[in-house]
């Protein structure tokens, strides 16, 4: 599995670079550097925030439960069974005078065994970890001073150079234990090597000036226990801050992983032998290669990718004629290559990033841009040319006052009706191009339709029961401009008859409620009409498009976009039988706060 390792410095924007013509990877790029920066302020943060006099209280020499105080106890274990292995073997293969256990050999081999059948005791506990290590600890060393002061005694007292092993046993308890326990088992130790001692010198098989090496290393042992206390203290905040930088960084490296999956930007890092370091989904899918395609050379899997990184690394220190290709993509499209180093400059060989991008996609952009551009040169020529079609409308109804003949009456009236067809497009291209934020409030739906289609029946001069409304009339609020509402409603009721293909009373039905799924307001248009071809379908809400002569192609369209602006939604849905549906779902007014 791929580990994403964090930077221990962010990318820096000189080496990161693309060329500022290609709008989308500088804003790529911009992603990598604010996601490596936090990476970095984290790190910062991970490291340097934190006190070591500020851990709490029982972890001051106390290491219960982590893994620093097994790997102190098996250590101590370990060395256990060295030293009883090596006394035994010291004190087997010597004679008379003994090294050790000159004085009480019997003591001293019994002793010896006794303590190396508990050291393996030890050992098999510390590996399975039971019982509790503060427990097991204290156990252990109780018996471990027990048998160096027997060892001592048997050996001749302090003098013998085995009390000196109270040095290393206590010192390593008290870095597990807590201070008082290793004060404790510095004073047990005290007792019991003064108690040997004292037995000696009554014995007459030691000297009273034993005593003082005795008072030595009684102190010494103290001493350790008290200068242990500060290093655990530090070991102990060590741990925990190891503990911390683990799961941050951790976290660091999953949010590398998730950020650079879900990209929508292909992404492919090769190392500087060229094998693939990293690859997202997306690249995965641009280039027809499995996603575990992890440490797999770049050549075998992307030959073409592969020669335009060779070619980029061929240029040296002035790679920048080569840092963009278009190379033939695995779905027959072409791909658009940014390359961008990092890592050591002073490699020649550096890491790379491959950022990949469908040209298709990138062309579509530069479409919208060019559509976006002809909208408001289209909206600037409507505005020039709406007077002087004025002035033909007005010119062609004084002739039409004064035709003395029919044919001047159908030439005139053939004027005035395309005048007003241009007049139309021109308010409607006029409209379209202003895009205004509008008002929305929040609107009666159910009494607001009651009261515009009884306005529109008369003003058509409909039949009565042309419009019908059902609804439910607990549901009757929605949030919009009252006067986009209007103009969306009566275009679409506009639309309804005048593909009806049948007469112009044809019934048209008119529902709201709340969707089953989101609870939000809907308005639903049907008509008694033929309904849409399905091949058409995609196409009924771009401008311009019309199935009839005399349309201008920008009703629906511009529906549309009034839906948007107030956050509603404008679609077809197809229906069984006859006619067509079209679909309002309006914005759900709970959710749409600051609207009186």
């Amino acid at each position: 599995m791929l580990e994403v390792v964090t930077p221990t410095a962010p990318f820096d924007s000189g080496v990161l670079w693309s060329k500022p013509s290609s709008g989308a990877k500088p804003r790529l790029v911009h992603r990598v550097l604010v996601l490596n920066r936090y990476n970095a302020q984290m790190t910062n943060k991970i490291t340097s925030n934190w006190q070591p006099d500020q851990i709490h209280p029982q972890l001051l020499g106390l290491a219960t439960g982590h893994d620093f105080g097994w790997r102190a106890l098996g250590a101590l274990a370990i060395f256990r069974l060295l030293i009883g292995v090596l006394l035994m073997a010291v004190f087997l293969s010597s004679t008379s005078p003994r090294f050790f256990g000159e004085l009480y050999p019997s003591v001293f081999l019994l002793t010896l065994l006794v303590w190396f059948g508990l050291g393996v005791g030890g050992a098999i506990a510390t590996t399975k970890r039971i019982p509790a290590l503060d427990t097991l600890t204290e156990f252990m060393l109780f018996f471990d001073i027990a048998a160096i002061c027997c060892l001592a005694l048997a050996s001749g007292g302090a003098t013998s150079g085995v009390a000196g092993l109270l040095l290393v046993f206590i010192g390593v308890g008290s870095f597990i234990l807590r201070l008082l326990m290793g004060l404790f088992f510095a004073a047990l130790a005290t007792v019991g090597l003064l108690s040997a001692q004292t037995f000696l010198n009554f014995s007459n098989q030691a000297s009273t000036i034993d005593y003082p090496s005795a008072g030595l290393l009684s102190a010494l042992v103290f001493a350790v226990v008290l200068a242990m206390q500060p290093l655990a203290r530090r070991l102990a905040a060590s741990e925990a801050l190891a503990r911390r930088q683990k799961v941050d960084i951790a976290n660091l490296a999953d949010l590398n992983r998730y950020v650079l999956q879900h990209l929508r930007e292909a992404i492919v890092v090769v190392d500087g032998e060229d094998h693939i370091r990293l690859l997202n989904d997306a690249a995965a899918a641009y280039l027809g290669i499995e996603r575990d395609a992890i440490n797999e050379p770049l050549a075998q899997t992307a030959p073409a990718l592969a020669t335009h990184v060779a070619l980029w690394r061929s240029q040296g220190d002035t790679p920048q004629s080569v840092d963009e290709a278009t190379l033939p993509g695995f779905d027959g499209g072409m791909l658009q290559i940014n390359i961008a180093p990092f890592g050591d400059q002073q490699n020649r060989a550096p890491s790379l990033l491959l950022f990949i991008e469908d040209s298709s996609v990138l062309a579509e952009r530069v479409q919208h841009g060019k559509l976006a551009s002809l909208g408001r040169l289209s909206a600037s020529i409507a505005h020039e040319i709406r007077n002087p079609v004025g002035a033909m409308s007005h010119a062609a109804q004084l002739l039409a006052e004064h035709a003395s003949d029919d044919t001047s009456q159908k030439l005139t009236n053939i004027i005035e009706r395309n005048a007003s067809r241009i007049s139309e497009i021109i308010d409607d291209i006029m409209q379209m191009s202003r895009r205004d934020t509008g008002r929305p409030q929040r609107l009666k739906l159910g009494q607001w339709l009651a009261d515009l289609t009884q306005e529109y029946i008369e003003t058509e001069e409909l039949e009565p029961n042309t419009i019908i409304l059902a609804g439910e009339e607990a549901i009757t609020e929605v949030i919009f401009d009252p006067g986009h509402l209007r103009q969306v409603v009566t275009n679409l009721l506009d639309n309804a008859r005048r593909h009806a293909g049948i007469s112009p009373n044809a019934p048209l039905r008119l529902n709201w409620g709340r969707v089953a799924s989101s609870r939000r307001p809907f308005l639903e248009f049907r008509d008694q009409g033929p309904g849409i071809d399905p091949a058409l379908e995609q196409q009924i809400f771009e401008p311009f498009f019309s199935q009839h002569d005399d349309g201008t192609g920008l009703g629906l369209y511009l529906c549309q976009e009034l839906c948007e602006l107030n956050r509603a939604t404008l679609s077809y849905k197809p229906t069984q039988g006859v006619g067509a549906t079209l679909n309002i779902v309006f914005a759900d007014p709970g959710r749409w706060s600051g609207i009186g």
